[in-house]
């Protein structure tokens, strides 16, 4: 949904981000219900991107360089199975990195908001069928 402030955004633990609502970091958008949630049992067939930033010391697979795009990590992710829910993304040196936790699921330092222009990340997350 188009936004240009987060109070726009009907979801609970939603964010305008790049104006568009999307989940919270952490939260699995449901492609189900269309709302956000901590739990998913069964992983759908997209992602959400969270643009500079990136979960530090919870990856579990990397590959570099792979790939132009961040699709090619998620193909990769879906190559390896659901035991993956996200990934981050280095733009640049092409670097995937894996990995098997949420922003939720680790400590909230863990979660790291690039500020430096020079240092292109993004972490994407698994939406939920």
């Amino acid at each position: 949904m188009p936004c240009t402030s987060s109070d726009q955004c009907p979801m609970k633990h939603s964010a305008c981000i790049n104006d568009r609502c999307i989940c919270n970091p952490g939260y699995f958008y449901s492609e189900t219900n269309g709302g956000c949630i901590t739990d998913c049992k069964k992983p759908g067939s997209d992602y959400v991107e969270y643009p500079q930033s990136k979960l530090v010391g919870h990856t579990s697979l990397t590959f570099y360089p792979l790939g132009t795009e961040p699709e090619d990590c998620f193909n990769k992710l879906l190559e390896y199975g659901s035991r993956f829910v996200s990934f981050d993304y280095r733009f640049g040196l092409k670097a995937c990195m894996l990995q098997e936790v949420t922003a939720l699921m680790v400590d909230p330092a863990d979660y790291e908001i690039i500020t430096a222009t020079n240092y292109v990340w993004s972490h994407f997350q698994r939406t939920c069928a």
